[in-house]
């Protein structure tokens, strides 16, 4: 089978300047390029550059996908726009299998989901993914966390095969985050989640029971907006005078001062998975670990 790789950047908060476009070019000259995209497809070879690194210099969204059973969606958040303690959670899992991390930069936080299956995907072609994913991204900086546990779902069932079928005593059951309202109603940018990492449909219907039902609530944002010193009033209108992208970050000021810390409050979850999920190996769980050395493919 021939060999498939495929990296694909979006910028959303500002266009690629002059200059960040030229860079992109030196990485290749086949890069399919944008004031707000770029592309890189490899049959053979690789990508120069560092994919999170790239990223957060220059663009707000990253997917990858080789045939060889690597996925990535990685997003860059403002670090003023979002709370770690929320996020920190849900991160779990380690290189060679499947992970969810978070990079802290001194001005973003990259939100990195990673899964590598020994088995592989075939060959899927990855233009066109990231256009439905990438309004993840405004979702997770208004404090929609759904994304985030479904993939934790996703890394659970991955363990639980594992302590299931390998005997792996020493692997102790993930902890369950908060679970976020709302796990029945995925809109069409979280049904493409859940299928890009192949997350099993059951696993997500026994989720739903114990999410409460999604409901819109309205925020009073310009009473909130009153209780802003107006020091702050006037730097935050300076800053969007000048095209800053500023909207998660005031909204999680506003609820600071005035209001909850997001319209999607979690309930509390229990440790590990619920006993009917222990003994499945279907969508993201892996096959058991095999005798010998594990490879190194991806980035």
């Amino acid at each position: 089978m021939s060999e498939y790789q495929y990296y694909e950047f979006q910028a959303i908060d500002r266009l690629l300047t002059t200059e960040q476009q030229a860079t992109m070019r030196k990485l290749s000259s086949r890069v399919e390029l944008s004031a707000t995209r770029a592309a890189f497809n490899y049959s053979y070879g690789g990508f120069r550059g560092e994919p999170l690194k790239v990223l957060e210099q220059h663009f707000d969204a990253l997917l990858y996908i080789a045939n060889w059973g690597s996925k990535q969606l990685a997003f860059r958040l403002p670090r003023s726009a979002v709370a770690i303690e929320q996020l920190r959670p849900y991160t779990f899992g380690d290189e060679e299998s499947i992970l969810l991390d978070l990079l802290i930069t001194p001005q973003y936080i990259i939100l990195n989901l990673k899964i590598r299956e020994e088995e592989g995907y075939g060959w899927i072609e990855g233009e066109g993914l990231l256009d439905l994913l990438i309004h993840l991204r405004e979702a997770i900086l208004r404090g929609d966390l759904r994304a985030l546990y479904l993939f934790w779902l996703c890394g659970a069932a991955d363990q639980a095969a594992w302590i299931a079928e390998a005997e792996a005593e020493e692997l102790e059951p993930l902890s369950e985050p908060p679970v976020p309202p709302g796990l029945g109603q995925l809109d069409p940018a979280l049904q493409a989640f859940a299928e890009f990492f192949a997350i099993d449909q059951d696993l997500i219907a026994a989720a739903a029971e114990a999410s409460p039902a999604l409901t819109v609530t309205h925020e009073p944002i310009e009473r909130w907006v009153s209780l802003l010193p107006e020091t702050e009033r006037t730097t935050f209108l300076v800053r969007a005078a000048h095209g800053e992208p500023i909207g998660a970050e005031l909204l999680r000021r506003l609820r600071q001062i005035g209001g909850p810390q997001g319209p999607l409050p979690a309930l509390s979850g229990g440790p590990g998975l619920p006993a009917p999920f222990r003994l499945r190996r279907r969508g993201c769980a892996r096959p058991p670990p095999p005798a010998g050395p594990r490879g190194a493919h991806g980035p």
